[in-house]
């Protein structure tokens, strides 16, 4: 009786120890494994980290200064309307309340504003 007992117990430990054993040694073979793929990569000239990813660029080679002279040659129109949308308000419960219930809509942008061809005349206002 005694013998099956223990051959119980070594088979319960025997077991887990096994797994744990396979899955250390593939973790440090993993590991080797990675470090000789990089090694490789970087070998060919393989950019791994950010750090190496980033460049470095001069103040002209952003094209920020052409960006900049050009809004200077925009117009108003369509685009870019004289008068902008009225913003929402917002209550103390953190829920919004639309400009035309407040009774902002053509008062805050004239009568031929975009409000007036939009959601104002959908509503019957």
């Amino acid at each position: 009786m005694r013998k099956w007992r223990f051959r119980i117990l070594i088979g319960i430990l025997l077991v887990p120890s096994v797994l744990v054993l396979f899955l250390l040694c593939e973790r440090v073979r993993g590991h080797v494994s990675l470090g000789r793929y990089k090694r490789q990569l970087i070998a060919k000239g393989e950019k791994l980290t950010p750090g190496d990813m980033a460049r470095v660029s001069s103040a002209g080679e952003n094209g920020a200064p052409e960006i900049i002279a050009a809004t200077g040659q925009l117009k108003e129109g369509n685009v870019l309307p004289k008068a902008y949308a009225p913003r929402m308000r917002l209550t103390s419960a953190g829920r919004a309340i639309h400009p035309t219930i407040l009774g902002l809509g053509e008062r805050a942008l004239g009568a031929g504003g975009w409000w007036s061809a939009g959601i104002h005349q959908r509503h019957g206002h």
